[in-house]
């Protein structure tokens, strides 16, 4: 997949070559809120002050507070992160149609240099994000990231129907959304169903093994589940853009409590992200760049980081900071 990062910074990883220095090695879980909004961006665009960055300070993070993502689709910025660089996404789209480009997005997730590297280095994968990675598949279902087989499958009649038919697909086809009061949303159950299983597995004994555990949290992406108390949001409201920041608040609290389980684990290094901000269409919206990132090193080795740094670097700062690496950091 080398062949589809940005000529600029297409640095090669001989992934044979890199070894992580560290006779414990740390448990790494990276962990995403999807359009989650930083503090900077939501001061900017809702007048609201979160108190995330000081508490994740307090907690020995480095906080990237002016960070911006190079990119606003979740397949670009996860292929980034994983693959440590840029990626040239006008010469994967090219000529190509959406299923086309889509399905190199999932390979260069599920194929990467970071797992690669992991993975000589006998560690175990955790998967719950709604890719495949590492040839495990996502562990829950969810409707807005397809697999490669949904794909194949997306414009047969087969699958017309099927989405017509299933609960959701009526629900959505007709925008009787308030059936919803009576089944359960796909996607709210992906939540909740990953939310729980990733405190599972955190509360767990350390194995013999060190575990890299990838939890990606559809949210506060749009449809807007909760409200800042943890309430249900009426189904009719799901796709109100109003319900976006009383959505983030309950997922910064859901952030908190992650954070305070995984700080509570020795030797675990803990990347914070979110891919973009949300896609809002609401006039003068401006900040959908504005993403979280922040990092926890067990070792505090954070000097010569600036916060204005993209999630592109996020691996790159792990092995130069934790594993003896000398990466070049994107600018």
């Amino acid at each position: 997949m080398q062949n589809f990062v940005n000529p600029r910074y297409a640095e090669k990883f001989d992934t044979t070559k890199i070894a992580i220095n560290s006779k414990q090695k740390p448990d790494i879980y990276l962990v995403v809120f999807d359009a989650y909004l930083n503090s900077k961006g939501l001061k900017e665009e809702f007048k609201y002050n979160s108190d995330l960055d000081d508490f994740l300070t307090a907690n020995d993070f480095f906080v990237f507070s002016n960070t911006k993502s190079d990119y606003v689709f979740t397949q670009y910025s996860m292929s980034s992160v994983l693959n440590m660089n840029l990626i040239d996404v006008d010469r994967i789209e090219d000529k190509k149609n959406w299923n086309q480009a889509y399905t190199t997005y999932l390979r260069m997730i599920n194929k990467n240099p970071v797992t690669e590297v992991l993975k000589k280095e006998n560690y175990s994968f955790v998967n719950l994000s709604p890719f495949v990675l590492n040839d495990i598949a996502p562990a829950y279902y969810q409707p807005l990231q397809p697999s490669n087989k949904n794909l194949l499958l997306e414009k047969t009649l087969y699958n017309k129907l099927k989405q017509d038919l299933t609960i959701e697909g009526f629900i959505e086809k007709y925008k009787l959304y308030f059936l919803y009061n009576f089944f359960e949303h796909p996607l709210k159950t992906y939540n909740n169903s990953t939310l729980k299983k990733c405190k599972e597995i955190i509360e767990q004994v350390p194995g013999a093994s060190p575990q890299f555990v990838y939890t990606h949290f559809i949210m506060p992406h749009i449809p807007y589940f909760y409200d800042s108390t943890g309430r249900d949001v009426s189904p009719q409201n799901f796709l109100d853009n109003d319900k976006y920041l009383s959505y983030s608040v309950y997922c910064k609290n859901k952030i908190k409590e992650i954070v305070t389980m995984l700080r509570a684990k020795p030797n675990t290094i803990i990347i914070l992200i979110s891919d973009h901000g949300p896609h809002l269409q609401h006039s003068g919206y401006r900040s959908i760049r504005r993403n979280l990132f922040s990092i926890y090193l067990p070792n505090k080795q954070y000097s010569g980081l600036n916060d204005s740094l993209s999630i592109s670097n996020c691996f790159r700062i792990v092995f130069n900071k934790y594993f003896g690496q000398n990466f070049t950091l994107i600018q």
